[in-house]
């Protein structure tokens, strides 16, 4: 369910739900063991990023027991590392890797994701800035509420570069990457999650820490609210 309302104050508010039956979630600064991954072929494993093995590791965990499912990936910055390693390549006159360029595009991990796992359903990828997590989350309950197949959402992120200069707005946070399986149905295994996004004037956190935050309140089904930069996203499970 979806509803959006508007105001001459240039007031908006954007609210919907979803069921929830998993959520799982890393973060680099507090998990050491890197996730087993015997599901994807031995080559490609060698050739992907840490921020892709993170993704694909809670994505695995969250879908166990389901076997079909469509995917929405969200990410803020994707594979910047790789893909700034192919502007340095383009910037020395060097051939670009095909290889590399595969797997820089936003929606590899999805890709590689499918492959892995022989999933024929439909995947998305979603990237918009420092609202990715929210409208990622988005996408993937409207998604969830016409569809009759579980929807595996998963964001991912890490710091930037230093080579780009000023830390961006909410790069603090550490490598991460987090996986929710939603669903358009209630059922004895699902939580439903009420969420919003909308206009505030209100500077408690920043936005970019929605993930963590998020999952962090998960397993007690808490409550969450942050605010930044005139907006607000907030949710509450029932």
């Amino acid at each position: 369910m979806i509803d959006s309302t508007s105001s001459e104050n240039h007031h908006f508010q954007l609210d919907w739900s979803v069921y929830v039956s998993a959520c799982v979630v890393y973060e680099s600064d507090t998990q050491d063991a890197p996730f087993q991954m015997t599901y994807v072929d031995a080559m490609q494993r060698r050739r992907l990023s840490r921020l892709a093995k993170i993704s694909l590791g809670v994505m695995y965990e969250c879908i166990k027991n389901s076997q079909k499912f469509q995917i929405v990936y969200a990410s803020r910055h994707g594979e910047l590392d790789r893909t700034t390693e192919l502007l340095n390549q383009i910037a020395v006159g060097d051939d670009v890797s095909p290889m590399g360029f595969s797997l820089a595009v936003l929606n590899s991990t999805a890709g590689v994701f499918s492959i892995a796992t022989a999933n024929h359903a439909p995947s998305s990828a979603v990237s918009a800035g420092v609202n990715t997590f929210e409208m990622g989350l988005l996408e993937a309950s409207m998604q969830a509420t016409q569809s009759n197949v579980p929807v595996l959402f998963a964001y991912a992120d890490e710091p930037i570069s230093a080579i780009y200069g000023a830390t961006e707005e909410g790069q603090t946070t550490p490598m991460h990457a987090v996986a929710m399986l939603l669903h358009g149905t209630p059922a004895e295994d699902r939580s439903k999650v009420n969420l919003s996004v909308s206009t505030s004037r209100d500077q408690t956190i920043d936005l970019a820490c929605a993930s963590i935050a998020f999952a962090r309140t998960w397993k007690a089904r808490s409550h969450g609210r942050l605010a930044s930069g005139g907006r607000e996203f907030a949710w509450s499970y029932r």
